[in-house]
């Protein structure tokens, strides 16, 4: 029979050979999973870069057409008047031919 000093040695041993085994694979795991991670990590981070500046473009295009349209829109008012003072002198303070480009951005 085995003495207690004996058995105590023999579970300290599967002690330390599970530990170790838990750390080894730890370590494994650690090594596969922390690339896959940064890489992840990588290409949302570009992804998002990209979709924030196709959503910029979006907006300033839109920008663009609606100051075209309301440009537009107002020179074809000052032209279907006239070029009467009527509309403008309330409105923007000038007449229809000081606001050949965008009144709005004045």
């Amino acid at each position: 029979m085995d003495s207690p000093t004996d058995l105590r040695l023999k579970a300290y041993r599967l002690i330390a050979y599970s530990a170790v085994g838990f750390s080894v694979t730890a370590a494994v795991a650690l090594c596969l999973t922390l690339p896959l991670i940064f890489t992840y990590v990588e290409n949302t981070k570009t992804q998002l870069h990209r979709e924030s500046l196709y959503c910029k473009n979006s907006v300033q295009d839109m920008w663009s057409e609606i100051n075209n349209d309301v440009a537009n829109t107002f020179q074809h008012l000052c032209e279907s008047l006239g070029g009467s003072d009527v509309l403008t002198s309330g409105m923007y303070g000038g007449t229809c031919s000081s606001f050949s480009t965008n009144p709005i951005s004045k």
